[in-house]
């Protein structure tokens, strides 16, 4: 009698058809997981930041992550703009980013944490600990 049964391949005793999909799991091919955060060995002072981002310890989440920055205009574009360029191109300082000031904010919770001043005035911290 055992040599009428069927043999049945191994890959459906499993429940795995050949060809078939892979069954759904959280850690399946469907769903991808985050990506891991960057650590930071070393936090840089918010009183020291400058104008590329930099690896802080926000005192308002209490994260160490990367700063988000921006640009702004401030008093350094507007001196370039009326006393360098004169009325005629006075309009072009305010379009690029090299005379402009730096605003750095937490990569974690957006908040504003220091200015930095491309005129040599330094860096206003906002945030404190």
């Amino acid at each position: 009698m055992a040599s009428q049964q069927q043999q049945v391949p191994i890959e459906m005793k499993q429940g795995v058809q050949q060809g078939a999909p892979p069954p759904f799991t959280p850690q399946g091919p469907y769903m991808q997981a985050a990506p891991p955060q960057p650590q930071y060995q070393h936090a840089t002072p918010l009183a020291n930041l400058l104008q590329v981002p930099a690896p802080v310890d926000c005192p308002v989440c209490r994260n160490r992550t990367l700063t988000r920055i921006e640009y702004v205009s401030g008093g350094f574009t507007a001196l370039i703009a009326f006393a360098v360029l004169g009325l005629c191109c006075c309009c072009i300082p305010f379009f690029i980013d090299g005379t402009k000031n730096v605003r750095h904010y937490c990569g974690s919770c957006n908040a504003l944490l220091a200015t930095w001043h491309r005129s040599g005035h330094g860096t206003d911290v906002h945030a404190y600990a």
